[in-house]
């Protein structure tokens, strides 16, 4: 399929949803990348913004576009990967109705295929699953399994979820055969949090109740409280903990 929608086509915009998690940096990444080593007459802008800065490792990430310069700029296509509607595009909303074509990827069953062509299949783990699907095995480099593996660890929660199916586990041994270093990847960007994500988490600890028999756990911070600072432009999703340190985006607490 993938071969099929890059003909004649000369230059690709990539983008994913807004607030980007995992699945979103992984699968725009990859598949940007996967691009731009193996079709060498093509040219690849990807369109995301502010990704968790323990993503920046990835090959392909210093090149992320996180503004349009030129909205009257037309790409022969557009490919939108985990992005249920184009509303959830945001500013690269613009460039996919300019496109000459559009080409869609996703695994949200929400997703009613938005694009000219559409690859949605709901019972995949993520989107980077899918992704890998589209391209040549042998083809692969490490760079870009390793953007695919991050992006199936994060959508599977390391494997836990029961959207993990067989092939899930397939697709993640073909990566790691790649040479890439996956526990390193879990580690890094879906265990590890900073000084200050852990301040948060243990104050909304202590202030926790138990219900349900124990099986619910609610809390919540009040930015009054000191912890937190938001500015206007950021939801809750992204609010950032009062301290410098960047690792702190996108801490979350869960009521």
């Amino acid at each position: 399929m993938l071969n099929k929608v890059l003909e004649n086509v000369s230059t690709i915009a990539i983008g994913g949803h807004v607030r980007p998690d995992g699945d979103c940096v992984g699968s725009c990444v990859g598949l940007g990348q996967y691009i731009r080593e193996n079709y060498s007459d093509k040219t690849v802008d990807i369109y995301l913004k502010d990704i968790p800065e323990s993503f920046h490792f990835l090959k392909g990430t210093e090149t992320i576009l996180e503004s349009v310069d030129d909205e009257e700029k037309v790409y022969d296509l557009f490919i939108s990967l985990d992005c249920g509607d184009t509303d959830r595009l945001e500013y690269s909303k613009t460039l996919f109705n300019k496109a000459k074509h559009t080409f869609c990827v996703d695994h949200h069953i929400s997703n009613i295929g938005f694009a000219d062509v559409n690859h949605i299949i709901p019972e995949a783990s993520s989107t980077s699953e899918l992704v890998y699907g589209l391209l040549d095995e042998e083809k692969i480099s490490q760079n870009v399994a390793e953007a695919l593996y991050l992006g199936i660890v994060h959508d599977t929660g390391v494997f836990q979820y029961s959207c993990a199916g067989p092939e899930t586990f397939r697709v993640a041994a073909n990566l790691l055969e790649k040479g890439i270093d996956g526990p390193k990847i879990i580690e890094d960007t879906f265990y590890a949090k900073s000084y200050a994500q852990n301040l948060v988490m243990g104050r909304a600890l202590m202030e926790s109740i138990l219900f349900l028999n124990g099986t619910g756990i609610a809390s919540y911070i009040r930015k009054c409280d000191g912890f937190l600072r938001c500015g206007t432009k950021r939801s809750g999703r992204n609010c950032k903990p009062a301290s410098r340190d960047r690792r702190s985006r996108g801490c979350c607490i869960h009521v």
